[in-house]
């Protein structure tokens, strides 16, 4: 009987072997599924937890938001989508940490969504400190980062843009005045070219 039964536990075994395989496939093919079910949400969830950091920190959330939305309508992936979001939101931490630093500690939400769009044309922020001393206190900065980002945007060196913008500035300048230095060099490229 002993020898039946080993007969019948070799014969079995093979089978229960493919059983148990079978069952390990399917098991690794949900936790695969799970998976990239969680790094999708983990994603997601990236954007909000962006947006929840910039909330704590008091930045503006506006500027994310707006980023992930052009993403979106330009077919990016969610993890495309929160890498975006975690550059906005770090750009905006750098421009209001440079702003308080150089001495205003209230910034508005649109002077640090200009100074971020500043940076993310390359100025860094030293340069975003040094136009916000430039400034008398109580002067809205977002013309100036305005005016810096279209320069940068036209080819203008940030040196160059940094000092004509400060310059302004120091000499009291009106929003107006400041944002002919666009096309002053604009006109001073097209007279050179």
């Amino acid at each position: 009987m002993l020898r039946n039964f080993m007969m019948l536990a070799v014969a079995l075994t093979p089978a229960a072997l493919v059983a148990q395989s079978v069952q390990a496939k399917g098991q690794a093919q949900t936790s695969a599924n799970v998976a990239a079910g969680e790094n999708s949400l983990k994603s997601e969830t990236s954007v909000e937890a962006e947006i929840a950091v910039a909330r704590r920190k008091q930045l503006p959330e506006e500027p994310i938001r707006r980023r992930v939305a052009e993403g979106r309508a330009k077919g990016a992936s969610e993890a495309q989508l929160a890498l975006a979001a975690s550059r906005v939101r770090a750009n905006l931490e750098a421009a209001h940490e440079a702003m308080v630093r150089a001495g205003r500690s209230q910034p508005s939400d649109e002077e640090v969504d200009r100074g971020a769009g500043a940076i993310e044309r390359g100025y860094t922020k030293a340069e975003i400190e040094a136009v916000v001393k430039a400034a008398p206190s109580d002067r809205s900065l977002v013309t100036a980062f305005d005016v810096l980002t279209r320069l940068a945007a036209r080819g203008v060196t940030t040196g160059k843009a940094l000092a004509q913008v400060r310059s302004r500035l120091e000499a009291r300048a009106t929003d107006t005045q400041l944002d002919a230095l666009v096309n002053a060099n604009a006109s001073g490229r097209a007279a050179v070219g």
